[in-house]
């Protein structure tokens, strides 16, 4: 599987967002878009991928000829991988063998504010009618 695109590369820890992966072929009917997780020297963690929630292909995304879309999934644990510096990838792999696609792009998540608007969740960047209930300040 060639994987040529991910956009958008970018979603709050909440997840929610919609993202596109687009192939420069064909892909297998049982591809399924996953997480993995780098450290700062490029070195896959596979020990630690358990810390990344995957999208459940079933519910959160649909796979098509050539593409994959999906929701990203919230990220729970953000905090331990922000603290430790590490990396999210976004790849293709196939339930039937589970090889992966050549390609993996990075996939940043960034973490939902507490006190603020979000980006992602409040501002609607793809999209949609902004609905933000803060505080009254900018309101």
């Amino acid at each position: 599987m060639n994987l040529e695109v991910v956009n958008p590369s970018k979603s709050c820890g909440n997840g929610g967002r919609k993202v596109c992966m687009i192939f420069s072929s064909a892909i297998p009917v049982d591809a399924e878009p996953c997480f993995q997780l780098f450290n700062q020297t490029g070195q896959r963690l596979e020990n630690m991928e358990y810390l990344l929630s995957q999208p459940t292909c079933n519910r959160d995304c649909a796979v098509l000829k050539e593409a994959i879309i999906l929701i990203a999934p919230s990220q729970p644990n953000l905090d331990v991988i922000l603290e430790n510096e590490w990396r999210i990838n976004l790849a293709a792999r196939t339930r039937s063998d589970g090889s992966e696609s050549r390609m993996s792009f990075e996939f940043k998540y960034v973490t939902h504010p507490l006190d603020n608007i979000c980006l992602f969740c409040d501002l609607r960047v793809d999209g949609g009618i902004a609905t933000w209930e803060g505080n009254g300040a900018g309101a």
